[in-house]
């Protein structure tokens, strides 16, 4: 493998020198991002399937023809522009761009939107894309003054547009952990995402757009300064090096370029234009060229693999029901367990103390059978076209039918099965919790319970079939107060932990912006009580109300 990387890289190396001798100004600059840079940075960027340790073979395409793709796009530079081949074969790179972001889009959504560092590596794929788009534009002009134009703003969205979001992100991966320095980060990332849009737009429409997307750049950019110098381990003498001395490029270079916007909003010249490559642009390419050298050394590994985690292979049909489980095989004749959970001693962390915990709460997770449900729903007023949607969509398949406001409180019928699902790799000791209303022959919920363990956290896994997949969510516990407790899918801070709700086939997941708090809790007359409440792109949306009592 390594005898191959070697190999590619020395090809795309004197691949990339001829044809910089062929070609002159941008030009020369842009087959240095085409030919080197972006195929350095996806080695940065593997998607690694946490069950199997499998490499994407999305990834593995990308990287394998970057190289033909590059070479394409290397010729159709050599022909003038608006020339039929040079249209035709910046075809040929920006298909390769879109094929980029979308590796980019399938990253972010199995990951979710929580973890910071990571979207902004993600975002570097989309300006790969959009700077092919203006590339194909350029080759596409037959305006010299237009062309120019899009040939400025190609350069800036292959080297300050993607780079930038790639550095920002892999900082990201090795800063240590910290309160302050986390909201400097995220405000940090957030600019850095989207300046260099602005600055693009502007380049292309209107001055005071550009110098307001400058003005944020740098200023996203004295802060990766900041973190490179004060706030990440040191290495190696040459890695760091390389950092600082890219990051004072970096700054230096962006200073530049606010000055220039200043001079050109007065309307005045401070650099000739053939002159201001050599000032700004020479030095912006050296700034990253020797980052990307320093980050290389560094190797920032992602620190959550969130990809193709664990989860219960059952998925289900058109119509799912009460009795969708023993149609399909996966009902056990013998019932283990009375509980959603087999024992809750298992859950038990530094921080979780089950014997904190009311004996009544306890009881009711590993004895669950052995209760009379009752429930209330209670749907927020801004929810009321998210609850028509969900309930003609519940009604029908027979899933999480959770009842309107107007039909009050409804008892429940409740059982605990056993399930053996043999395609079941990870955890073959499932449980699952069926639920359908006593007045009716509605189902209110079937729904399988498992666990799995990682990095020392044990979390609830809960799987709802639905049609052609299931929905899974992965629920942390936690201590409530006066011996309650808590199971929620809320994500902490940055990210960490694997708790959340998921969109689930074989071989991928999809992070569902939707998340859940559940609280088992034993009010003052000694009734046992649970709330349920979600959350949807953080907007709640509903509250649900049980009250448990024993048979």
């Amino acid at each position: 493998m390594k005898n191959y990387l070697l190999r590619s890289s020395l090809i795309s190396v004197l691949l990339c020198g001829l044809f910089i001798l062929m070609v002159s100004g941008y030009k020369m600059l842009l087959l240095i991002s085409i030919f080197l840079l972006i195929p350095t940075a996806l080695t940065f960027v593997p998607t690694v399937k946490r069950m199997s340790g499998e490499r994407s073979k999305y990834h593995a395409f990308l990287s394998k023809y970057h190289l033909y793709f590059a070479v394409i796009i290397g010729i159709a530079l050599l022909f003038p522009i608006g020339s039929v081949l040079s249209k035709i074969l910046s075809i040929v790179w920006l298909i390769y761009s879109f094929v980029l972001f979308g590796y980019g889009v399938r990253r972010f959504m199995e990951r979710g939107f929580y973890v910071m560092e990571e979207n902004a590596v993600d975002i570097s794929f989309l300006y790969a894309f959009i700077g092919g788009i203006t590339l194909s534009m350029y080759c596409f002009s037959t305006n010299p003054s237009i062309a120019y134009h899009y040939l400025t703003t190609t350069f800036h969205f292959q080297f300050t547009a993607i780079l930038s979001t790639l550095f920002i992100g892999w900082i990201g991966r090795i800063l240590p952990t910290d309160r302050k320095l986390s909201t400097l980060y995220r405000f940090t990332v957030y600019g850095i995402l989207f300046s260099p849009l602005l600055i693009g737009v502007g380049m292309l429409t209107n001055v005071w757009t550009q110098n307001i997307g400058l003005w944020i750049y740098t200023l996203c950019i004295l802060s990766y300064c900041y973190f490179v110098f004060l706030h990440i381990e040191k290495t190696n003498f040459i890695t760091d090096l390389c950092m600082k001395l890219s990051a004072i490029l970096l700054v230096a270079t962006s200073i530049l370029s606010i000055i220039n916007g200043i001079y050109q909003l007065q309307g005045w010249t401070w650099f000739p234009t053939n002159h201001w490559p050599f000032y700004h642009e020479v030095p912006i390419v050296f700034g990253f060229v020797i980052g990307l050298i320093g980050w290389y050394y560094r190797k920032p590994l992602e620190r959550r693999n969130l990809y193709q985690l664990p989860h219960t292979n059952i998925n289900g049909t058109g119509f799912i029901g009460k009795n969708f489980l023993r149609d399909n095989g996966y009902e056990e004749e013998i019932v283990s367990h009375a509980g959603i959970l087999t024992k809750l001693e298992r859950y038990k962390r530094s921080d979780l103390i089950i014997e904190l915990l009311h004996p009544k709460v306890i009881s009711f997770l590993e004895n669950t059978s052995l209760y009379d449900i009752s429930l209330h729903a209670h749907w927020t007023k801004g929810s009321w076209l998210f609850e028509k949607f969900h309930k003609a969509l519940s009604n029908k398949i027979q899933q999480a039918n959770i009842p309107s406001p107007h039909e009050g409180t409804r008892e429940l019928d409740s059982k605990i099965i056993s399930i053996n699902n043999y395609q079941q790799y990870w955890n073959r000791k499932l449980n699952a919790w069926i639920c359908s209303y006593k007045d009716s022959d509605e189902t209110y919920i079937a729904g399988i319970y498992s666990e799995h363990e990682h990095n020392g956290e044990r979390y609830v896994h809960f799987t709802m079939p639905v049609p052609k997949c299931n929905r899974s969510t992965f629920y942390r516990l936690e201590h409530g107060i006066n011996g309650s407790l808590q199971c929620t899918s809320v994500p902490r801070r940055g990210g960490d932990g694997e708790e959340g709700h998921y969109l689930m086939t074989k071989n991928f997941s999809f992070r569902i912006p939707f998340n859940e708090n559940l609280i088992i809790w034993v009010d003052e007359y000694g009734r046992l009580q649970m709330t349920h409440r979600f959350w949807f792109l953080g907007v709640k949306v509903l509250n649900l109300e049980y009250e448990m009592i024993a048979k």
